[in-house]
């Protein structure tokens, strides 16, 4: 389900580029899924921490972690 925001991921944490507010975009869907599970809320906040810090990829891997 989360495969496209993570495929973003893995290409915006490549560029150059990107800016926090396209990171966050992409996380922001990925988060909604996290969110929607209802479940580890503890990754959820790390994710936080990991797009603020410019990475992305590693954000919405926690993410993924945290609907399971």
């Amino acid at each position: 389900m989360l495969g496209a925001p993570a495929a973003a991921a893995t290409l915006l944490d490549r560029s150059k580029s990107d800016a926090y507010e396209v990171d966050d975009a992409v996380a922001s869907v990925a988060r909604d899924v996290a969110q929607q599970a209802g479940k580890r809320p503890g990754l959820q906040a790390l994710a936080d921490h990991e797009v603020a810090a410019g990475n992305v990829r590693k954000a919405v891997d926690l993410l993924v972690q945290a609907t399971r």
